[in-house]
């Protein structure tokens, strides 16, 4: 990005969507993602209400009582918990209306793999535990694979409203070419077969692979017409 290099998008697995910093960091800087969230990830349904100052009824009962001032701005005291992702699914009325719509990702070795989603507008907490200053809306998905009812992925994403949930399960799932083209670097190309330990030859060894990668996929994407496996 120094360089002057934008990414469309980020995209990672659970283990990077669970840290609210991250998240946090990629907004600051204006990066498009969609994160793959652990079961327990909470969100609110509807942004609760913050209190930015004391209410006059209020202003001296803290003091009288002799115990810690409270601080602003906090959360209203009868205020909408946030919920787990897997909750979310399970008891919010608005996505339980929500009919799954189905998504033809890709065709496999094994057929068409397809998705079926469920999409809700949710908000995240901030560094001080509460909504983001400016409001913004974040993308929830909830995908479950069609074939196997027991397997359920969450995604949040913070792209603009407009942006179509087939875009966001498109980009969401597009880790898998990336998985597998480690795959095929690592068992058609060595890329995993080196007898290194310094920094500089390894690096030297994955440009080597990666550019090897590259020569042969467009090799045969265009000596077999595009018909290319996944």
């Amino acid at each position: 990005m120094a360089n002057g290099v934008r990414f469309t998008w980020l995209t990672f697995d659970e283990g990077y969507g669970r840290n609210t910093v991250f998240l946090r960091e990629l907004d600051a800087i204006g990066q498009d993602y969609v994160a793959e969230v652990p079961r327990n990830f909470h969100v609110w349904t509807q942004c609760p209400q913050v209190l930015h100052r004391r209410h006059a009824r209020d202003r001296n009962k803290g003091d009288a009582s002799g115990g810690r001032p409270r601080k602003y701005p906090r959360l209203k005291a009868k205020h909408n918990p946030a919920i787990a992702v897997h909750n979310v699914v399970r008891y919010s009325p608005a996505m339980r209306r929500q009919p799954w719509t189905r998504y033809r990702v890709k065709d496999g070795a094994k057929g068409p793999m397809v998705w079926q989603v469920k999409h809700l507008p949710v908000c995240l907490k901030d560094e001080n535990g509460l909504p983001a200053a400016d409001g913004k809306p974040y993308h929830l998905l909830v995908a479950r694979n069609v074939l196997n009812h027991d397997e359920v992925k969450y995604f949040i994403s913070n792209a603009c409203e407009s942006t179509t949930v087939e875009t966001l399960l498109r980009v969401a799932l597009s880790r898998w070419k990336i998985e597998r083209m480690f795959e095929d670097s690592k068992m058609e190309l060595g890329m995993d077969h080196f007898e290194v330990r310094k920094y500089l030859s390894i690096s030297r060894h994955l440009m080597l692979s990666c550019v090897s990668h590259l020569f042969l996929a467009e090799f045969q994407l265009e000596h077999r017409g595009g018909k290319i496996r996944d």
